[in-house]
């Protein structure tokens, strides 16, 4: 255990060290994943495909990762949803309704609760990376009940990717015409508006993650030991629980097995990160008692795992404490 916490110990000292160079570097590396998936929607203006074309394109890639990186999150996430509209610009009606619709979302929303919006790319990411799962719980045990408003976002933005693009593929527009968008946009809206009826999937996805957030939140600001590894636990119990009622009843295009087995993977991902956030020894928990003038305090100290060295150099400074009270 001690090599494990000495490893821990050297990559938290480093991470701290360059935290700065590793954030933006992060974000950087993000930022290109994120406008090379958007180089790949294939809906762009025959008149603009050279900002796709290398050289250039690969010049436009990296200038647009590197303002993602160094914008406030408000502006970059306004960035992508314009290169987003700009490569649905095949069909100029749905290209405007899309930069719209995600406008609204980061000035009415994402404007207001930059830290937490985040979790809609992490959302969007999970799904591409088939770990749906691990982001509801990490919001719940990182972020608080209001959480669940952007991870509902992100599946609703997932789950209306494919439509969007399909609806691109087969409507005609209008171009330029601007009296013949009049014609055109009330069938996409129609198209929009039944899509969004009928496919109930991402209703109950959105649901059940807002569930487990409230789960794993829950549980994990309880008074107990290791509240928060049992949350995680909980709220994969949770997510599996609903996966199969949902399975029965409105029978729902999933895979069971892939499901249980993607959940466990992210559980074993988030105790990997609650480690290195926090690792606490709760073989020494104290609960302390105290009172002033107005009120009485319950306390509960859970001192944090080190390894043996630094906790003995902590125990014999504790004493010598204690001692020096004692001669006082």
């Amino acid at each position: 255990m001690d090599k494990i916490l000495y490893i821990r110990a050297i990559i938290i000292s480093a991470v701290k060290r360059y935290e700065a160079v590793l954030v933006f570097l992060a974000k950087l590396f993000f930022g290109l994943f994120i406008f090379s998936s958007i180089n790949k929607l294939g809906f762009l203006r025959g008149e603009l495909i050279f900002i796709i074309t290398p050289p250039i394109g690969l010049i436009i890639l990296m200038i647009l990762a590197f303002l993602f990186a160094i914008l406030p999150l408000a502006a970059s996430y306004s960035l992508i949803a314009v290169y987003a509209a700009l490569h649905l610009s095949s069909n100029l009606e749905i290209a405007v309704t899309v930069l719209l619709c995600l406008l609204c979302v980061i000035f009415f929303y994402i404007r207001l609760a930059p830290r937490e919006s985040i979790l809609v790319l992490f959302t969007i990411l999970g799904f591409h990376f088939k770990l749906p799962y691990f982001t509801p719980m990490f919001a719940g045990l990182y972020f608080g009940l209001t959480s669940a408003i952007p991870v509902m976002i992100g599946v609703l933005i997932w789950h209306f990717i494919p439509v969007i693009t399909d609806l691109v593929g087969v409507s005609e527009s209008a171009g330029l015409n601007v009296t013949g968008m009049t014609d055109t946009i009330p069938d996409i809206y129609q198209s929009l508006f039944a899509n969004l009826s009928e496919n109930t999937q991402w209703v109950f996805i959105a649901f059940s993650f807002m569930m487990i957030v409230l789960t794993v939140y829950a549980i994990s600001k309880l008074s107990v030991n290791y509240s928060a590894e049992i949350a995680v636990f909980f709220g994969a119990a949770v997510n599996i629980i609903s996966v199969i009622i949902a399975a029965i009843t409105i029978h729902i295009d999933i895979n069971i097995l892939v499901m249980i087995l993607t959940t466990l993977i992210s559980v074993v991902l988030l105790l990997v990160v609650r480690f290195f956030d926090i690792a606490l020894d709760y073989t020494r928990v104290e609960n302390v008692q105290f009172s002033d003038e107005d009120n009485y305090y319950y306390v509960k100290v859970v001192p944090k795992l080190l390894t043996s060295g630094k906790q003995k150099e902590k125990r014999a400074a504790e004493r010598k404490e204690k001692e020096a009270d004692t001669l006082e």
